[in-house]
């Protein structure tokens, strides 16, 4: 069960994400453009997305964190694997970020 997601936003952004959680590996599109997930591969998804808003970060100097407690989904990798694959999906405008500028914590209940 994904309890919690933070993002920390070292490159201080704050930019709107819709996180995708998947049970496979797969190819949600080409990277810096828009999402573009084929049919076979968009039934890996577990769910509907995460949304981070842009009024959800808190502003801490040359950093921003936002986040979302009590989320409930519950999520199961593929049969025989213990893997699960993130997405993220810019929401809003053209944040320029580094290689490692966005940090996600994800929390989880084991059932």
């Amino acid at each position: 069960i994904l309890q919690s997601v933070t993002v920390i936003d070292q490159d201080d952004q704050k930019a709107a994400f819709d996180i995708y959680l998947l049970s496979a590996n797969v190819s949600m599109g080409t990277e810096n453009s828009a999402p573009s997930i084929s049919d076979a591969n968009a039934l890996e998804i577990l769910g509907t997305p995460i949304q981070i808003a842009v009024s959800d970060y808190k502003d801490l100097g040359g950093v921003s964190i936002a986040g979302k407690d009590a989320i409930g989904k519950v999520v199961k990798p593929a049969t025989g694997t213990r893997n699960l694959y993130v997405a993220v999906v810019n929401g809003t405008g053209t944040p320029t970020y580094t290689a490692s500028g966005v940090k996600l914590r994800l929390g989880f209940l084991q059932d």
